[in-house]
């Protein structure tokens, strides 16, 4: 992906364009409609116990945030994104998520100057999880990108990726002020058809969980100092895509109805070797919701 700009094209392009959207979202709208009316006749008058069963085997997350960077970086960007998954395969250590349904929007506020961050797509897949840490996948689907059209059309992707988080032992032994040490990681790597590359990314981060706090109808943890370490590659060396930066602050979470907000402030620095690099100041706030 470029950042090739565009500023007009002709009427016939665009009746073209929305035809090809259109058949792309029908393609996907008719995976989703199989896939209802294969479960409709799996659980045709069903039994309240395999009501339960496909209900527990529905998996995926709702996820919205914004993001603000100052600095020498500059960017700001608000981001949702939603998943949802029927469990075909489940044991002790892995399961097989078939089919995977998944969409994104992201916009960056500065428009035609950042192309890379402002996109909707959409994709369906399947997925393979480890010990819940672990997972592998491949899906197919369509990103139209808001200010590049050499970024938008049919891609499918594949991907592995790792997450987990780690929580020491209380050194206090205090439930409001534990002092409990957080260590966790992420990581990624995949190969985007659009984008014509493989992407990496490792993400590490140490934090002490100074406050937590919760009962029947909410929940607090604060986590200071929380100290954070990212490195991105791309065998394409776009400039957005290469970089390592650090940084250091404070991270939140609140926990009210079952709905986990989240919020993180912290100073770093970012160096790339062609991309935007400096001192900066990230404030993220969101929501992350998983079923």
């Amino acid at each position: 992906m470029n950042n090739k700009t565009h500023v007009g094209v002709g009427i016939n392009d665009i009746h073209t364009r929305q035809n090809y959207i259109r058949n792309v979202l029908k393609k996907i709208g008719g995976g989703v409609t199989g896939l209802a009316l294969a479960t409709t006749f799996c659980v045709t008058s069903p039994t309240k116990a395999q009501a339960l069963d496909l209900t527990n085997r529905l998996t995926g997350h709702v996820n919205a945030q914004h993001e603000v960077l100052t600095g020498g970086i500059d960017e700001t960007t608000s981001e949702l994104a939603a998943s949802s998954g029927y469990t075909l395969l489940q044991k002790d250590d892995y399961s097989i998520i078939a089919p995977l349904i998944r969409g994104k929007i992201k916009d960056d506020g500065k428009g035609r100057e950042h192309p890379w961050n402002n996109y909707t797509e959409a994709a369906i897949g399947i997925q393979a999880r480890y010990k819940g840490i672990l997972a592998a996948g491949l899906e197919a689907g369509y990103r139209e990108n808001k200010y590049n059209d050499e970024a938008s059309g049919n891609f499918y992707r594949a991907y592995a990726e790792f997450w987990h988080r780690f929580f020491g032992p209380d050194l206090t032994k205090s439930k409001t002020f534990p002092l409990t040490p957080v260590v966790q990681g992420n990581g990624e790597v995949s190969h985007h058809s659009l984008e014509k590359s493989v992407l990496a990314k490792l993400e590490g981060q140490v934090g002490l969980r100074l406050i937590k706090f919760d009962n029947e109808y909410a929940s607090f943890a604060l986590d200071a100092p929380s100290v954070r370490a990212k490195i991105s590659t791309d065998s394409n060396n776009r400039p957005w895509n290469r970089y390592s930066e650090y940084a250091g602050g404070a991270e939140a979470t609140l926990n009210i109805g079952g709905i986990p907000f989240y919020s993180r402030i912290e100073a770093g620095n970012r160096d790339s070797p062609e991309g935007a690099k400096g001192d900066f100041v990230r404030f993220v706030i969101g929501i992350w919701k998983g079923f």
